[in-house]
């Protein structure tokens, strides 16, 4: 269920010196980066030592560890798990970027990154959800949807929370994991759809004020706070009931003996709009039309039918899909 975690250590003076000491000498095996995304920057040393990303700011006085705990592990990470991987990091700090405990003020979360990984089982399932992130919300709490060929991304200006579904596969092919040892590493992502909920720096500050959380890893690294903000963001983008094709969709609510012949008419067209105009533009419409609150009221008619609002072409051999962002689908 977690990805990726980033551990933020602040140092004092001394633990800033002798950690741009070791750098220039070369002790500690750090780049300096000049520039980001085309800006200057300055003061900022990056590197991979073992399993660990480095970001090193020397004019701040701390630095970003980036790591995948499964990989420390061996195993899936679990809140019991929190010392030793707190014990993992702080030795590795010691022994690799020599710097001293005395020189730590303060150890905290910076990131975490929760995933679902849903492997499908043909090219057509694949087409299915590419055709689904083409229709899916344009806007998911003000922030405009972000789409690739095999990605969607909804990633806020105030870095508080990133949401991204994508072909874990593609990636794996775009950074060029095919061969040699790493063929393993294909085959571990071969037909892999990932939905990933990044929760960043500032929301985790956020939580702190307003909800005296502290920024402590094993705050996050619970079950129930991952299934929170699955349950809390995913679901708004990709719900939680299954996919059907178009035509099945009608069928369920044309045959439903609980709705009047107005409603599944209503519900039938509510459900086509989507499938040609996206959700997005059949909200408008329906702004206009109706309203937001019967917007809301026929989405919500369509789930208690166990249909997904978000529907495949009657093109596909398939007739239904499993939804791929519930955690009950999650192989990693």
């Amino acid at each position: 269920m977690v990805d990726t975690i980033s551990m933020q250590i602040h140092l004092n003076s001394h633990g800033d010196l002798m950690l741009k000491h070791n750098i220039e000498h070369q002790i500690v095996p750090l780049k300096h980066q000049p520039f980001l995304r085309g800006n200057i920057q300055y003061g900022i040393f990056t590197g991979k030592i073992k399993h660990f990303g480095i970001w090193f700011n020397s004019i701040k006085g701390y630095v970003l560890i980036h790591f995948n705990p499964s990989n420390l592990l061996n195993k899936k990470p679990q809140e019991k798990d929190v010392n030793a991987i707190e014990q993992i990091i702080l030795s590795f700090v010691k022994q690799e970027l020599k710097i001293a405990p005395k020189d730590m003020l303060q150890f905290n979360l910076n990131r975490i990154d929760y995933k679902i990984d849903f492997r499908v089982n043909s090219n057509e399932e694949k087409s299915i959800i590419y055709d689904l992130m083409n229709i899916a919300t344009n806007r998911f709490n003000n922030i405009v949807k972000i789409p690739t060929k095999t990605s969607i991304r909804y990633n806020p200006k105030n870095g508080y929370i990133e949401f991204i579904t994508y072909d874990k596969e593609q990636e794996v092919i775009d950074k060029g994991y095919f061969k040699g040892t790493e063929l393993e590493f294909f085959k571990k992502y071969q037909n892999v759809i990932r939905t990933e909920i990044r929760i960043k720096n500032r929301k985790l500050n956020y939580n702190r004020r307003k909800f005296g959380l502290a920024k402590d890893l094993s705050n996050y690294l619970k079950e129930d706070m991952a299934e929170y903000y699955f349950n809390t963001y995913a679901e708004k983008i990709w719900y939680s009931e299954d996919f059907y094709r178009i035509d099945i969709a009608l069928k369920i609510i044309n045959n439903a003996k609980n709705l009047s012949k107005n409603m599944k008419k209503k519900l039938c067209n509510l459900l086509k709009t989507i499938h040609f105009f996206g959700f997005s533009s059949s909200q408008q419409l329906y702004d206009k039309k109706y309203s937001r609150v019967t917007f809301r009221d026929h989405i919500k008619r369509i789930r208690a039918l166990g249909i997904n609002p978000l529907t495949f072409k009657s093109t596909y051999s398939i007739k239904k899909m499993k939804n791929f962002s519930l955690r009950k689908g999650d192989i990693s």
